[in-house]
């Protein structure tokens, strides 16, 4: 592996793990920052849609207080006992035209209302103007019905404070004893009349409110669904419309048996956020009592959404983020290329320098690009180019001088060679000249004096 990978390689990993825990960490952070927010917003809406239908309950309320002291009221039960008011002279079927003329104006202007009645001590319906179709009609004396039997009126009857307003449970409207068909989702205000004279009980005035319409207050969530549920389990409002009134349908569908957790928490708190791990979704509930000194009586409203939908802008973001470290590294990788091959380059021309000196090729150079820079680098590529060139020329003078060497030697060789030579030819003739004397001092009767060896040549 080359230089330029290693420092590449060193880049990339200083770097790259640098940019995932600074991913990790920042996506943790802003999860928690989006989630908190989110759900804060969620409690704020929640917190609003309450008010907005206690407000609504209250404003109901005040209409039952106002519906009793309508002054045909207080008529009719003076009238009753002889059929003519002692006060003024009325008879008993002017009081009921003239409070079903008020229950028909009171109809006309409060919407969500679909029934007025007022109900005397025995549980007979003296008084009932209902919406139905879209118009407004005065129930004729024929189909008006006795509802003793009902909890609503049994319960306002026991009512010790005859200013406090009963409010029902919410449930499927009945007429006859039997369910309405359309299902009438139905919360009914209700108010006792007293006798102005003796004080004594003469019946109930009871508002039918559609329920719907009030839960439309609450039904407004900002992503997931919202649902109603009561303190008994059973759902009053809910997306699937096949799970609602399980206490008076067949189905006997009750959300508590789904989620017994609720249950539990709706003992301790009023409100709460609360994350199913096994759903993976939030729910993020608040009670409503709706009955006046009662805790026993509540609505509670949930906003329910999947933990995907609630960090639908965090995976945006997220997605975003990546992305953008994709393109950081991409970059990064380009900037450690060209680093490395600013840093590298130099170095490897250099390298290439030093390896011609060292095979003995003539002529090279570093090229002045690297020789005028004003850094370090320039200072080494002058330094590498000077060695190198006094490394050549060195070479060179070894070379001359190891010539001269070889030429001067090459002389005296010659001249050794020649000087033996020399002395050869010298030592043959002084054998010569010996031998000459030797045969003349034969010739003279003289022992030779010379003892010469003839050697073969």
């Amino acid at each position: 592996m080359n230089l330029r990978r290693k420092l590449i390689y060193i880049i990339l990993g200083l770097v790259i793990p640098a940019l995932a825990f600074f991913l990790y960490v920042s996506s943790h952070y802003t999860r928690g920052i989006i989630l908190e927010d989110k759900i804060k917003s969620i409690n704020a809406i929640l917190d609003q849609n309450v008010n907005s239908a206690l407000q609504a309950v209250h404003e109901y309320k005040s209409s039952a207080r106002l519906t009793v002291r309508y002054p045909p009221v207080q008529g009719i039960i003076r009238a009753r006992k002889t059929g003519i008011d002692p006060l003024d002279g009325s008879s008993l079927q002017d009081w009921k035209r003239r409070l079903q003329s008020l229950f028909y104006s009171k109809l006309e202007t409060l919407e969500p209302v679909y029934q007025i009645r007022y109900i005397d001590a025995m549980g007979k319906e003296l008084v009932k103007v209902e919406r139905l179709g879209g118009h407004i009609r005065v129930v004729p004396e024929e189909e008006l019905q006795n509802k003793s039997d009902r909890y609503y009126f049994q319960n306002t009857a026991k009512m010790q404070d005859s200013h406090q307003v009963y409010v029902s449970p919410v449930d499927l409207n009945k007429e006859n004893g039997r369910i309405q068909i359309p299902y009438k989702p139905t919360v009914r205000f209700c108010i006792k009349v007293l006798g102005e004279d003796d004080g004594r009980f003469q019946g109930i005035v009871v508002l039918n409110v559609n329920a719907d319409e009030l839960f439309n207050l609450l039904n407004v969530p900002i992503f997931g669904d919202v649902f109603i549920v009561n303190q008994d389990g059973n759902l009053l409002s809910h997306p699937d419309q096949s799970k609602l009134y399980g206490a008076q349908l067949s189905h006997g569908y009750n959300y508590f048996k789904e989620q017994p957790e609720l249950v539990k928490n709706l003992k301790k708190k009023d409100f709460m956020s609360f994350y199913d791990k096994g759903e993976k979704e939030y729910r993020v509930w608040k009670k409503l009592y709706y009955q006046d000194g009662s805790k026993d009586r509540y609505w509670v409203t949930v906003h329910r959404f999947k933990e995907s939908q609630l960090l639908a802008l965090f995976y945006s973001w997220h997605r975003t983020f990546l992305a953008s470290t994709a393109v950081g590294i991409v970059i990064i990788c380009f900037l450690a290329w060209f680093f490395a091959d600013t840093i590298i380059g130099p170095i490897i021309e250099m390298s290439r320098a030093a390896s011609e000196v060292k095979m003995g090729v003539e002529g090279f150079a570093i090229s002045n690009k690297l020789k005028e820079r004003k850094d370090e680098i320039g200072q080494l590529a002058q330094a590498v180019e000077d060695m190198s060139r006094g490394l050549a020329e060195g070479n060179m003078r070894l070379d001359r001088t190891v010539k001269e060497k070889k030429k001067k030697k090459k002389k005296r060789m010659e001249d050794l060679e020649k000087f033996n030579r020399i002395m050869i030819d010298r030592e043959k003739r002084m054998v010569d000249l010996k031998n000459t004397i030797n045969e003349l001092s034969k010739e003279l009767g003289r022992t030779p004096p010379f003892d010469v060896f003839k050697k073969e040549t």
